[in-house]
C-alpha cells in the first residue's frame, strides 16, 4: 500500500511539474539556476528546460522501448522509480552542467564566443528557417516542444562554449591531457 501511494504521489508531482512547465514555457522565468556563493550565475527557463527534456526524451527514447513496460519500466524497486522519473532528473543534473559550463566559460575564463562561432549558429538557425519556410513556422515547430528560435540559439550557444571548454581542458594542448603514457594504460 505504501509503494502505490508514493507512486500516486510521484505522479502527482510529475502531473504538477509538467502542468507548471506547460504554463510558463517561454517567459523567461527561471525553473534551474546555476548559483556560486550564494549569487545566482545563470538560469534556464521553462522553455528551455522543456525543450531539454524533450530532446533527451528522444535520445533515448531507443532504451525506453527496449523495455515492454517502455517509459514506466521501473529503475529502482525501492523507491518505484521508473524511467521517465531518471529521465527528468538526468535532465535536471545535465541542464545543471550546461549552467556550469557556461559560467566557466563567461565568468571564471572570460571568454566570449567569437565572430565566426555567432556566424556557424546564425547560419544554422537560417537554415532552419528555410528548411521550415519561415522563421514562424519554425518557432510555430519549436513551440510543441517549448521552445523557441531564441531557445534553440542559447542551445547551440552552450554547446559551443562547451567544445570551447573540452578543447582547453582535455584538447591536444588542453590543460588535463593524459600523457600518452597514462591513456596507454588506461586503455590496457
Amino acid at each position: 500500500m505504501k509503494k502505490q501511494i508514493k507512486r500516486l504521489f510521484c505522479f502527482v508531482v510529475a502531473l504538477i511539474s509538467i502542468f507548471m512547465l506547460s504554463c510558463t514555457k517561454n517567459t523567461g522565468e527561471a525553473v534551474i539556476e546555476y548559483k556560486v556563493n550564494g549569487k545566482t550565475q545563470g538560469t534556464l527557463d521553462a522553455g528551455f528546460m522543456y525543450f531539454w527534456i524533450s530532446f533527451q526524451k528522444n535520445i533515448y527514447s531507443a532504451v525506453a522501448d527496449s523495455y515492454e513496460e517502455g517509459w514506466e519500466y521501473i529503475t529502482d524497486t525501492g523507491s518505484g522509480e521508473n524511467l521517465y522519473d531518471l529521465l527528468l532528473t538526468e535532465s535536471t543534473e545535465s541542464a545543471k552542467k550546461l549552467l556550469a559550463i557556461e559560467y566557466i566559460h563567461d565568468k571564471e575564463l572570460k571568454l566570449k564566443l567569437s565572430d565566426e562561432n555567432k556566424d556557424l549558429i546564425q547560419k544554422q538557425i537560417d537554415t532552419y528557417v528555410e528548411s521550415f519556410g519561415s522563421q514562424k513556422a519554425l518557432d510555430s515547430a519549436l513551440s510543441r516542444y517549448g521552445a523557441s528560435v531564441k531557445t534553440l540559439t542559447r542551445y547551440f550557444e552552450i554547446m559551443l562554449k562547451q567544445n570551447v571548454l573540452a578543447e582547453i581542458y582535455c584538447g591536444e594542448n588542453g590543460t588535463f591531457r593524459p600523457d600518452e603514457n597514462e591513456a596507454k594504460k588506461f586503455f590496457a
